[in-house]
Formats: structure tokens, sequence, C-alpha cells
């Protein structure tokens, strides 16, 4: 479900569901991963890269952000996400000088770390 911001208002496009969070107050952040696909020529988006950089940095510094970076082939890029809701995640993306300028797509998607030697950690753990 790629969606185009900050156009997107629908926290359910197309009608898909989306599993709820247990209401318990003690629920931490989710983890979500973005996969951000270019839909304008490079030269479109490098014009735009270090707004997007900074706009990262204010992220990272927010503790929103957890990771990033491009895809290999340079088609889009990637960012691991923590937030308390994907309708929070897709309010931020809609702030990316990308999604400002039509750039770029974003695919939101929600898992739970249970395996691995970062599961605890991106789970907000240890």
């Amino acid at each position: 479900m790629n969606q185009n911001l900050p156009n997107s208002s629908d926290p359910h496009p197309q009608g898909t569901e989306f599993s709820r969070r247990p209401t318990d107050e003690h629920v931490s952040p989710g983890v979500f991963v973005v996969v951000l696909t270019y839909t304008s020529p490079l030269t479109q988006v490098d014009d735009l890269l270090d707004a997007h950089r900074s706009w990262l940095d204010r992220q990272y510094a927010e503790g929103r952000f957890l990771a990033s970076g491009p895809q290999v082939p340079r088609t889009g890029g990637l960012i691991l996400a923590r937030a308390e809701s994907r309708e929070a995640v897709l309010a931020v993306l809609g702030t990316d000088p990308f999604a400002c300028a039509g750039v770029a797509s974003y695919e939101v998607v929600e898992f739970a770390p249970t395996r691995g030697p970062l599961a605890a950690a991106l789970r907000g753990g240890a």
C-alpha cells in the first residue's frame, strides 16, 4: 500500500485493516519499516537531498528514527522508525521535503521484533 504524502489522510487506504495495539497503558512504541520509493527523476530528488537529510537529522534527534539509508540500487530508501502508531509515522513522513515536493511515495509496515540480537533493543527493552 504505497502512499503519496502529504495528500494521504486516510489511515486505512483501500479498505485495508490494520491490527490495533492493545489499549494497555504500558505498551511500548511500535517498530515500523518505511520503504520510500522515488517517483520522480533523481535530478529532482537530488535537489531536495540536503533538506531531506536535515529532516532526517531532526527525526533522529527526537528519537523517532533508529536507522535509515538508500536502497541499492538507488530507487528510494528505508527508514526504521519507532512510534506510538502507524498514523504517527504517516504524520512525520508528511513533513519530509520529499513528500512535500511529491518526489517519493511511502509504504509503512509495522512489525514486532521478537528474535535476534537487536529484538529487545528495538522493542525498547534492554
